[in-house]
């Protein structure tokens, strides 16, 4: 089973939630981050959410293109703390560049794409290089 959260005690706890509303037994094996195998690689990152309301359960999905994209969705529920009770991450993958729907994702997918540089400001330009005036050594 595979459970996403902020930290391993959160992650713990899922895990025997879980396996109540299961009624089965198990033991925790492992608990570990998951690291990307290739983080300077950019890849579009897909997430589905499961989010629990008043009116029923609601299944959503995001796309980010950054490797951060659960950190995200975590700042996303302090923001709502009843989103962060009442929601789940059911999977995380990676998704091709063709099957991408957002337009915020779609824009950097030109392998052409050009970013201008910000100008370059000169510091002390029109500082003198020494000064008239006599040191002052009172406070």
């Amino acid at each position: 089973m595979r459970r996403f959260a902020p930290d391993h005690v959160v992650t713990k706890s899922l895990f025997w939630h879980f396996l109540k509303k299961m009624k089965s037994s198990g033991e925790i094996v492992d608990c570990r981050q998951v690291l990307e195998k290739s983080p300077l690689w950019v890849k579009n990152v897909g997430i589905q959410l499961c989010c629990h309301s008043h009116r029923g359960s609601h299944s959503t999905g995001q796309e980010l293109t950054a490797a951060g994209a659960l950190t995200l969705c975590f700042e996303m529920w302090t923001l709502a703390p009843h989103w962060a009770r009442s929601s789940q991450i059911m999977k995380v993958k990676e998704t091709a560049a063709r099957k991408c729907h957002r337009p915020t994702v779609k824009q950097f997918q030109d392998s052409k794409i050009k970013f201008l540089l910000p100008p370059w400001v000169l510091h002390g330009q029109g500082k003198p290089g020494f000064t008239t005036k006599r040191p002052d050594t009172f406070c």
